[in-house]
């Protein structure tokens, strides 16, 4: 083919020679191409973040507005004038109070009838919902009034038939007023009173009303009470006086309220049922929920800061127990991130006992202070069912 070698080496330079410029062509190809989409991707993802953000834009615009006002009634479907009485029910649907009210006493005698419980106690366990989406209620001031008027219509109707308001009994033998004193409905426990309900009655766990409404904090009813004759340091089973359970739920106005009208304030209670004689102080359980605005109460009414209860242990020692961390590690197993707040909380609480002037070398009976019991790492099971 090939006359001789200079022939050869020309046709190999001018073979490599295209070859390189079709080399060239399409790797200069390639890389404008990849330009290309480049340039065309980055218009994209610049359109997406302009429109992202002009969405944004409209979404917080519109948050901002207020809700445009319906115009009629979703009820009756007849609008609303200057002199209707509207309520809000939720977020976003507005009613003729006289048609949600209507749709609520529809729904409790709906519940009632799904039911054989008395119609009081359907009445003061019912929750009402939204007619239109069925979501929660959020206006309570109304379904409180509602709910009561339900409650006084019931009570009405038990004394106009003649029941005897205390042979009712439900869940925990609790008696209609032990109920209703939960709610803070005065008028309808004045009702129950009128109407001969016991005021010292007491549940399975020898709670009386007293003690249901010192539990809530329904410093109504518990005014009532007191000026009715009700107990005020009656004892439940573990010898808890409605003083005791409103600190333990740390309800300071209803303490107030109780020490006011000559609670007990070293009323002595135990631990449970297993741990008898215990002498546990109000001050005592302040201690061991670490309710520091409930101590300061207690102790700006002379409660004795240095009371010995089970085990010689005073508030201090209580106090100083339950700031250590290997108590609270047991105490909140589930919980290891409230540790560092609940040693704070009862660290705050022996400030408040020292600067109520504790004694701080008293010593339990198992020869500790309460510096001791910050920092033992061995504790006796018996320390640990009393104050878990």
């Amino acid at each position: 083919m090939f006359s001789n070698a200079w022939q050869y080496a020309r046709f190999v330079s001018i073979k490599t020679t295209f070859i390189m410029f079709r080399y060239r062509i399409a790797t200069y190809s390639f890389f404008v191409g990849l330009l290309v989409h480049a340039c065309t991707t980055a218009q994209g993802v610049h359109k997406i973040i302009e429109d992202s953000a002009s969405t944004e834009t409209a979404t917080n615009q519109l948050s901002t507005e207020p809700r445009s006002q319906p115009k009629e009634c979703p009820i009756c479907l007849e609008p609303f004038s200057d002199t209707d009485q509207k309520v809000s029910v939720d977020s976003f649907h507005d009613f003729h109070e006289r048609c949600m009210r209507t749709a609520m006493l529809t729904d409790y005698e709906l519940k009632k009838q799904g039911t054989n419980e008395p119609g009081i106690v359907v009445a003061t366990e019912i929750e009402f919902w939204c007619p239109m989406c069925r979501g929660k209620i959020t206006n309570r001031s109304f379904c409180t009034q509602v709910k009561q008027e339900i409650q006084l219509s019931e009570v009405e109707k038990y004394i106009q038939d003649g029941y005897d308001p205390n042979a009712i009994r439900v869940a925990h033998e609790h008696t209609l007023l032990h109920l209703l004193a939960r709610q803070n409905q005065v008028k309808v426990v004045e009702k129950l009173i009128a109407a001969g309900a016991e005021l010292n009655a007491v549940n399975s766990q020898a709670w009386t009303p007293l003690h249901s409404a010192a539990d809530v904090g329904a410093t109504d009813i518990i005014a009532l009470l007191l000026a009715r004759g009700a107990d005020k340091d009656a004892p439940n089973d573990w010898s808890w006086t409605p003083l005791h359970l409103a600190v333990q739920s740390n309800r300071i106005e209803a303490m107030r309220l109780l020490i006011e009208k000559g609670a007990n304030i070293e009323a002595e209670a135990n631990m449970g049922f297993e741990m008898q004689n215990g002498r546990l102080t109000p001050l005592h359980l302040a201690a061991c929920f670490g309710h520091k605005e409930a101590m300061q109460v207690l102790l700006d009414n002379q409660a004795r800061v240095d009371a010995q209860a089970v085990y010689g242990f005073t508030p201090l020692h209580i106090a100083g127990l339950c700031s250590n961390i290997a108590f609270l590690e047991r105490r909140h197993s589930d919980r290891e991130d409230c540790i560092a707040a609940e040693q704070a909380k009862y660290q705050a609480c022996m400030d408040v006992l020292l600067g109520a002037a504790a004694d701080p070398t008293l010593q339990n009976e198992y020869g500790q202070t309460h510096q001791a019991l910050q920092t033992v790492e061995v504790f006796d099971p018996k320390l640990i069912s009393l104050f878990k």
